[in-house]
Parts: C-alpha cells; structure tokens; sequence
C-alpha cells in the first residue's frame, strides 16, 4: 500500500498580485504574494496547521516563490505601516519620496489605498515624466492597463523618446494589430533594452516585411542596427534585411555600415 503524504501552502490570506518579471525564470509573467497556513497532509487532506508563512512573488510560470515566517512578516508589515503613517504629510514633497510611499501603500495596505495615492501623485507631479511613467507602469502591473493609458499619453507629451511609454504604446498598438503604428511608436524609444525589445522588434520587422510593408520594415531594422550594432551578426536580422532591400531596390545594404 502506498501512503502519500507531506505538506503544502493552504488558506491564501491579503493576496497581492502584479504582472511583472519574474526572479526566479525571468519570464514576464503574474506574480503573487500572500499569507498562507502551511499544513501537513495525507492523501492531499490537510490534517495539521504547521503555522503561517508569508509566500512572495509566486510565479504563474515557474511556480518557484520565496518564503517568510509569519512571525518576520509581522515585522515587516508594521514597520511599513508605520513608515506609511509617519510620513503621510510629506510623502508629496518630491518624486522619490512620493513613489517610495506610493510602493509601501501600495504594499502594506491594498489596490484601493494605492489607487488613491496615485490619483494624488498625478495632481502633484502633472509635469514629472518618471513619475507619471512610474504610475503608469503600476497600473499596468496590476491589471489595470486602460488606466495606465492617460499616463503613458502624458509621458509622451512631455519626453516623446521616453523608452518605457513608448514601449507600452508599442505594445498597446501591436495588441490592435496595427503593425505600422506599432512599428513608429517603438521607433521612438530612446534606449530600447536588448532583453525586453530586441525579439519584438525582430518579429515586428519580419512580420512587416511579410504583410508587405517593405519600407516600415526597412526603417525599423535599421534602427535596430543602430540600438543594437551585434544584431548585424544576427541570421534573422541578416535575412530580413536583405529581402526587404531587394524589394525596395537598395542597393547599398545597411548591414555594410556595420
């Protein structure tokens, strides 16, 4: 007879979820933490209550997570409510600050409370791209992607080249299908990130390329050589570089000035 036992997380208690890259794979993926009554089991039955442990940033992905006893979590916890309230009349004073708080809110005492903060950091920092691009990204991180829209809008209004909000338009576009907005809008940031941006600009250029827009394909690839000189050496970035050359008539190859 085989007796199948152990002990696993049950009882998921104040979750907090966010849509970010995970630090276990690296995938971009969501990430939940929360309080949890570890139990021992027999036949997956929860029989006994081993205590509490605080789980963070478990991954839908690769479903690794890091751990806290309850009792340090507890610690934790106050001491951020108490940063919270020691410093709620000057968290507004400037960025850093604001965006410190707004994290620990954020943290420490929910989606609702952040929210609210937000909405004030927006009033008070109305020309302050980093924290607008902060904000925006917050809100795309817990889900709330149409809200993190007039954010990204403003960023752009006030640093067109700024690499985060373009990224998220970029994105917003290629959602849409719209492969040459997309392609213009990614274009314009400023210091594209070879982890994040170089296969999407890869596949958008090729994906142009084939829907037959030869030109919006041409100018994205040679603004990937720009961003990313090793990519020259790249069979894909090689390939598609000359097919959409022979269709335009170029004679001269991009790829030559690198």
């Amino acid at each position: 007879m085989i007796i199948i036992w152990g002990t696993y997380h049950l009882m998921k208690n104040n979750p907090r979820v966010h849509n970010d890259t995970c630090p276990h794979c690296g995938a971009f993926s969501r990430l939940e933490s929360h309080e949890a009554t570890h139990f021992f089991h027999l036949y997956y039955i929860p029989l006994i209550p081993l205590g509490k442990k605080r789980i963070e940033s478990k991954c839908s992905r690769c479903n690794k997570y890091m751990t806290m006893s309850y009792k340090d979590w507890v610690k934790v916890k106050a001491a951020g409510e108490s940063f919270i309230a020691e410093n709620a009349q000057v968290a507004f004073q400037d960025p850093a600050n604001a965006i410190a708080y707004h994290e620990m809110v954020d943290r420490f005492k929910g989606l609702p409370a952040a929210r609210e903060v937000a909405q004030i950091m927006r009033t008070e920092f109305a020309e302050q791209p980093e924290v607008l691009a902060y904000l925006g990204n917050w809100f795309r991180s817990v889900g709330l992607r149409n809200e993190a829209v007039p954010y990204f809008d403003r960023v752009i209004e006030l640093d067109p080249t700024h690499t985060l909000a373009n990224r998220f338009k970029g994105h917003t576009y290629l959602n849409q299908k719209d492969l040459v907005n997309a392609a213009l809008q990614f274009a314009r940031m400023e210091t594209p990130d070879t982890v994040l941006d170089f296969q999407v600009l890869l596949k958008l250029a090729i994906d142009l390329n084939k829907a037959n827009y030869p030109e919006e394909s041409y100018k994205l690839m040679v603004y990937m050589l720009d961003k990313f000189p090793a990519a020259a050496k790249n069979s894909q970035v090689k390939s598609t570089i000359k097919s959409v050359e022979k269709k335009l008539g170029i004679q001269e190859s991009a790829l030559g000035a690198w």
